[in-house]
C-alpha cells in the first residue's frame, strides 16, 4: 500500500470546474497511488531507462523542428537526462 499522502491526487467530476483533492484513506486514492508506485518502480529499472534512451534518440532524430534536444549528445549524456527525468518523477 502506498504511503499516506505520498501523492497529491485530485479528481474533477465531468462538467464541474472544481478539482477537489482525493483523500489518502479512500480506495480510489490507494489504487492510483499504487499504480504510480508500480509505474515508477518499472521506470527506475535499467531496462526501462535504456528503452527510454533509445526512444528519446529516435524521437529526436525524427523531429522535424529545430533545435533537436539530443542533437550531438552522446549515449551517456542522453542517459544522464533520462536518469534526471526519472529522479524528478520520484520526488
Amino acid at each position: 500500500m502506498a504511503d499516506l499522502a505520498r501523492y497529491r491526487l485530485a479528481k474533477r467530476t465531468q462538467g464541474s470546474p472544481e478539482v477537489p483533492p482525493q483523500q489518502p484513506n479512500t480506495y480510489e486514492y490507494t489504487y492510483v497511488a499504487s499504480a504510480l508506485d508500480i509505474a515508477l518502480a518499472l521506470l527506475s529499472t535499467d531496462l526501462a531507462k535504456n528503452a527510454m534512451v533509445e526512444l528519446a534518440k529516435v524521437f529526436d532524430h525524427n523531429l522535424t523542428e529545430f533545435p533537436r534536444i539530443f542533437q550531438g549528445a552522446t549515449e551517456a549524456q542522453v542517459k544522464t537526462r533520462i536518469d534526471a527525468f526519472v529522479e524528478i518523477l520520484q520526488q
